[in-house]
This record gives C-alpha cells, structure tokens and sequence, in this order.
C-alpha cells in the first residue's frame, strides 16, 4: 500500500508558501480541519483505517496541505491529507495529539475548478478519477438539475444499465470532435461539467432522454449496454445535430434500432474497437427507411457502395 500521498519534493514550490507543524486532536476533523466543500472527495473509512493502521509512517513520513479559511484565521481547509486527519481525530484517545509536517498555501485563487485541481494533483496514494471530480463539483454544475427536469438521473459511477455522468460529458465532448482520450480526460471533463449554458445542456438532456428508449430496450432484451456507453451517447448527440431538419425520421430511430436483427453485434464495439460503433448503428437507425428519407453521420448514411 502506498503510504505517502505527498512529499516535499513533490510540491510546488510558490510565494507565501509556509512549512510547519500542525497537531491534530480528537474531534479536530470537522471543527478545526475542514474539506473544501464540494471538492473533497466523501471519506472513504476503510482507506482512513488502513491509514491508522500503519500511523507511524503515516505521521513521520507524510506532509499535509492547508490553507487557512477566509473566514476563520484558527480553521484549517484541506487541500490534501484528509483522510490521515480524519483517521487521527476519528482513533486518537484520550488527551494524545497527533503532529505533522504541513505546508500552508494561500487561500486559492481561480474559484472551483482551480481548488479541484489542486485537490487532485495532489492526491498521490489514492488517485482522483473522473467521477471524484464530477461528484465533488456537482453543486456548481448545472447538468444534475436540468437533466432531472426531463427525468433522468445518471449515477457517477460507470454502470451497465444505467446513464453515467462520466460518459455523457465524454459522449458530449466526443460529440464536438474530441478525440475519446481527450474526451476523458478530467481537465476537459470539469470544463464541460461546469459549463454556464443551459441551453446547450437542455439539448443533450431532451436528446438522451429520447435515446433512452433505445438504451432501455437493448438493456432489456439484449443485456445490451453499448449505447449508454461514452462513444453511443457521442453517436447519439452527433447524429441529431447532423439530422435537424428530419424531426420524423429521427424520432423513429429508437424503435427502428430495437427492430434491427443486427443490434446485439454491437456489443463488441467497446473500448478499443468503439471508433467502430458509428459505423454499425448508422445501419440500424435507418432500417427500413427508404433511401430518400436516409439519415447521415459525417455525410455517410451506411448504404455507400464500397
């Protein structure tokens, strides 16, 4: 297990950057060491524990990251290490403290996603993911609350049947031409999550909750996940921007897919193979459409003569 979350070497080194000593007592989680609000991750007690466990290292070896709450000069925000403060205020008993190294940063500049940044740049032993990101910031987005007017409710864990936030912010970005590396990577994953223009994410919304019935569907009768994936979701959004102007062929799409014979060969089109994906459920949305009334991705409608 990888003890060390942050060592002096690994810091920045920046102006009124301050190194000292912090001592934590029972009870101090919470009261006079505060996570930065929706940027910390929750606690994970089980990680906390494992932590305690091996305390002596914990506390020799390890250095934390604070900076002084605006509005309390005697209160602590965590940028890093609060799982080892937590497990120290949690397991310490009686009248012991616990000391460690800590450098004290100014209070950040740049709002949410600069804090979030830091927070996860420096969460060396129990790395970040995408979904830590979306999760902790999910106050300061908009998509939760828009997308729940139109009755969708995406986890923030990847999950087969389900809509995930990470895939649709990735389906999203994807969608505007992102490569899928690019696309999940969770610099422009936070960027997008906390983007200001409800109109644009009224229209991913009322476009996925009309893919859903295609995803249910395949769910249902396939155990077939592949469309709620990162690259369906980007085939989805792509396909009704391309296809604006043929509302009633569009609205179809669903049922046509569910009729296609075709549909569970699409599983395999995951990960590695997904760049495949478009190519064979554009045959699917336009199953029986006569070839006037064809929809395209990319200009092509699957029915080109090689």
């Amino acid at each position: 297990m990888k003890i060390v979350e942050a060592t002096l070497e690994s810091l920045n080194e920046e102006p009124d950057v301050k190194y000292t000593r912090v001592t934590i007592r029972p009870g101090d989680f919470g009261t006079k060491y505060l996570p930065v609000q929706n940027a910390n991750r929750e606690i994970d007690t089980k990680w906390a524990k494992k932590l305690w466990e091996n305390w002596p290292s914990v506390e020799g070896e390890t250095i934390l990251v604070l900076y002084q709450d605006p509005k309390d000069a005697k209160v602590y925000r965590i940028i890093d290490g609060q799982h080892r403060i937590y497990a120290a205020s949690k397991w310490l008993t009686g009248k012991k403290e616990a000391t460690l190294e800590a450098q004290i940063r100014p209070s950040p500049v740049g709002g949410l996603k600069a804090v979030a940044n830091q927070i996860s740049h420096l969460n060396l032993g129990k790395r970040y993911r995408t979904q830590d990101h979306l999760a902790n910031t999910r106050s300061g987005s908009l998509w939760p609350d828009i997308f729940r007017a139109q009755g969708l409710e995406p986890v923030y864990t990847r999950s087969g049947p389900k809509f995930s936030w990470p895939s649709i912010i990735g389906g999203y970005l994807a969608s505007k031409g992102m490569t899928s590396v690019k696309a999940t990577s969770a610099e422009e994953q936070l960027d997008a999550w906390l983007m200001k223009d409800p109109n644009e994410i009224l229209w991913c919304a009322k476009t996925l909750s009309w893919w859903k019935t295609a995803c249910d569907g395949a769910s249902k009768t396939h155990r077939l996940y592949t469309l709620q994936s990162l690259m369906g979701i980007a085939f989805a959004l792509k396909l009704c921007r391309e296809n604006q102007g043929k509302m009633t062929h569009l609205s179809s799409v669903p049922s046509r897919l569910l009729m296609w014979p075709e549909l569970p060969s699409v599983r395999g089109f995951t990960a590695a193979r997904g760049a495949l994906l478009p190519e064979a459920l554009l045959k699917g949305v336009n199953f029986r459409l006569h070839s006037e009334s064809l929809l395209t991705y990319n200009g092509k409608t699957g029915r080109e003569t090689p």
